[in-house]
């Protein structure tokens, strides 16, 4: 029987140290991007659009306010057709015959016999033209 010599083995080492890991890698710096400039052709866009939202926005507030002077001026109308009415109503009342034969009787008036006449005979002018 043999024994077996124990095999050669490498020395054995301290196990390296891992180094320290490093920090990540900061992303490079971009530099800031130039200023764009605005072009003549984009402003002039931005200017007519805005033109036309303005205008749009006045058609619109005239539109409010006809609409509202319809409004107000169909209110007056009405009211003025109530007044018209109403004095139309009065003027059918105080001419009514028999209130205008009252009207006359408290003034002192009377009536006379519808067959009767008065005389008219006609007076003597100051001048005397019409003397008999």
């Amino acid at each position: 029987m043999s024994i077996a010599a124990p095999a050669r083995s490498a020395p054995r080492r301290a196990p390296k140290a891992r180094p320290a890991p490093a920090e990540a890698p900061r992303p490079a710096r971009r530099r800031p991007a130039p200023a764009r400039r605005i072009s003549a052709g984009g402003l002039a866009w931005v200017v007519l659009l805005a033109a036309m939202l303005g205008g749009i926005v006045a058609l619109n507030v005239a539109a409010l306010r006809s609409g509202i002077d319809a409004n107000h001026m169909s209110q007056q109308a009405t009211v003025l057709g109530i007044q018209n009415r109403t004095l139309e109503n009065e003027v059918q009342r105080l001419t009514a015959p028999w209130v205008i034969a009252k009207r006359a009787r408290s003034y002192g008036m009377v009536q006379t016999s519808p067959w009767r006449y008065l005389p008219l005979r006609p007076r003597p002018h100051r001048l005397g033209v019409f003397s008999k």
